[in-house]
């Protein structure tokens, strides 16, 4: 330690300045070195937790709407009493506006019905059959799925047969 004490002493005030700078810089410099990268991973954390909560918020927003839509909605039927026909079924799938997406729809033997569509929104096929399904009489005996051009769309048949009580 006089060694350094004996060398500073050897040096010029304007050169032990300098040192002393240079000494400052250097610590600066190495605390901003390892300070900053923690600074960044603990601004990125804050900003995931603000957007978890805000995921969190959104979530609980839209688990009080279904809540209430669910109970302001009314009970749907059990089973009625007969099947409502292609020409109910055409009816319900032009109030949801998809008769045109429609390729095939078609009664056969024993109450049976064929329904196809060569292109349709998949979200928009699902709330309609959520829709129609517990009030129109059929049951889905056959349905298959085949993903299609654009993005969200499928192609879809149906096979319906009268439910039984």
């Amino acid at each position: 330690m006089t060694d350094l004490y004996t060398a500073l002493a050897q040096r010029s005030p304007r050169e032990r300045r300098l040192l002393a700078l240079l000494v400052v810089v250097g610590i600066a410099g190495l605390a901003f070195a390892i300070l900053a990268p923690l600074r960044e991973a603990r601004l990125s954390a804050e900003a995931r937790v603000l957007e978890e909560r805000a995921l969190q918020g959104w979530v609980q927003a839209r688990t009080a709407e279904f809540s209430a839509l669910a109970a302001a909605s009314p009970a749907l039927p059990e089973a009625p009493t007969a099947p409502i026909g292609t020409s109910g079924i055409e009816e319900s799938l032009i109030a949801a506006r998809l008769r045109n997406k429609v390729s095939r729809l078609s009664a056969e033997g024993d109450g049976r019905v064929s329904l196809a569509f060569d292109t349709v929104e998949f979200t928009r096929l699902m709330t309609w059959l959520s829709g129609v399904s517990a009030r129109w009489g059929y049951q889905i005996e056959a349905f298959s799925l085949a993903r299609t051009a654009p993005e969200g769309s499928v192609q879809a048949e149906l096979s319906l047969a009268p439910r039984t009580p």
